[in-house]
């Protein structure tokens, strides 16, 4: 849901360097994102208290420990499990697919054609079939 609130790069690295401020108050920011990163941390301050601040300070602790932050990887994660959701919700590859084919190729991190293949590849995956059965969508023969 917040990538397609906040469609750029830039604006997601602002969030995520807010939620990481939130926790280590002295994590350095560039300069032009500090403006955006100051505003957004005021959001979040405002939001996450107690448990909720708990779990965000978990998260920052580990992603802090694992040293680069890939924000593009993530994105394009993003974008590919919005697909698989979209497929699994809707049981139809080729309207799936026709939903990729009708989206602005510029509001995804993954390329069309890339996000087609790996639609398909996951269609005939276990997992695919490991969570329809969770799910209790089971082909019966």
């Amino acid at each position: 849901y917040l990538r397609h609130l906040v469609a750029t790069g830039t604006g997601l690295r602002a969030w995520l360097f807010a939620a990481i401020r939130m926790i280590v108050p002295a994590f350095p920011v560039s300069a032009e994102l500090e403006g955006p990163v100051r505003e957004n941390l005021a959001v979040l301050e405002s939001l996450v208290t107690g448990q909720t601040r708990d779990k965000l300070a978990s998260a920052v602790t580990k992603l802090l420990q694992t040293g680069a932050i890939d924000l593009k990887r993530w994105v394009a994660g993003v974008d590919m499990s919005a697909d698989r959701a979209g497929f699994l919700a809707c049981n139809d590859l080729e309207l799936a697919s026709e939903m990729i084919k009708a989206a602005d190729e510029s509001s995804s991190a993954v390329a069309q054609k890339d996000r087609l293949r790996e639609l398909v590849l996951y269609s005939t995956s276990e997992e695919y079939f490991a969570l329809r059965r969770r799910l209790g969508l089971n082909i019966d023969a």
